[in-house]
């Protein structure tokens, strides 16, 4: 329960400090709404839903078919990121990476501090010790410190340093006014991140990171915000529910062809489908909607 108030928390810091970086008047309907689809997702994710139903041969596929269904969430987070932080971030973007991403990192501080201090297994304890519980977890990040340090004193902490990353990543695209070169560098490092994570299996390529971490996957996703921002793309909702559903469909493909190859279905955070599905459904028909 704490490590769920903690990750709602820090959920409700982006939030707020997305808002702070843009006019009240220029809130948009739409994507408050997106939020609150996309934290449920993110609720149904981390709840493990039918994980004992749904079964086909020993495999529980509809926890596996709705888990992929929900991973549109914390992109979709970052790509309204991005859309809300351009006009400040384009105008002045250290001063605006700074302090978007300082109450976001105190935050994550915090919490980590917290998840590094408490036990989670209360049975532990009571049988060997504080010491003992908490000297296996401390064992445990210290496995890969590098994968650690990115993700802080709990895994569900990742999306914050991801988001700061990304958001400081385009700053130095900003301020060197070299902008049109951020989406090609994004898809490259979203590229390798895709070797290196859910397709290793195929491609073997090492990283020292979980790529789902660090700047491969968050990117890409705050950078289409941006970009949209900017250029002030548009769709017809037609269109992008097309587009959407395309992009979902090679999402399911790629996972179950790799599922063949030993990555576990549900085990996919992006794929190369994600970036089209979550475009496509997530973005341009909420802004035909504002």
């Amino acid at each position: 329960m704490l490590v769920w108030r903690g990750f709602v928390s820090s959920e409700k810091t982006s939030l707020h400090t997305m808002q702070q970086v843009t006019n009240k008047s220029e809130k948009i309907t739409s994507f408050e709404f997106a939020r609150v689809i996309a934290l449920l997702a993110v609720i149904s994710i981390h709840g493990q839903l039918f994980m004992d139903y749904g079964y086909i041969g020993e495999e529980p596929w509809l926890n596996f078919i709705t888990n992929q269904a929900a991973r549109f969430a914390v992109p979709l987070f970052f790509v309204i990121a991005g859309y809300l932080i351009y006009p400040k971030l384009n105008a002045t973007p250290y001063t605006t990476a700074k302090n978007y991403s300082t109450p976001l990192m105190i935050i994550w501080f915090i919490w980590s501090l917290i998840c590094l201090a408490l036990p989670f297994n209360l049975g532990v304890v009571a049988e060997h010790g504080y010491l003992a519980e908490r000297t296996g977890y401390w064992g445990y990040l210290m496995q890969a410190p590098l994968n650690s340090l990115f993700e802080g004193g709990l895994v569900h902490l990742w999306f914050i340093p991801s988001l700061v990353i990304a958001v400081f990543m385009i700053a130095w695209f900003v301020d060197n006014k070299c902008r049109s070169l951020m989406i090609p560098f994004a898809v490259i490092f979203y590229i390798y991140g895709l070797a290196a994570g859910s397709y290793n299996v195929l491609t073997e390529v090492e990283t020292p990171i979980f790529t789902r971490n660090g700047p491969f996957f968050s990117f890409l996703m705050v950078a289409i915000g941006f970009e949209a921002r900017r250029h002030e793309w548009t769709m017809s909702a037609g269109k992008a529910l097309l587009l959407a559903a395309a992009g979902m469909a090679l999402h399911f493909a790629e996972a179950y062809y790799l599922h063949g190859h030993g990555q576990v279905f549900h085990l996919n955070d992006f794929l190369l489908g994600t970036s089209i599905w979550l475009r496509d459904c997530c973005f341009s028909y909420s802004l035909n909607r504002t």
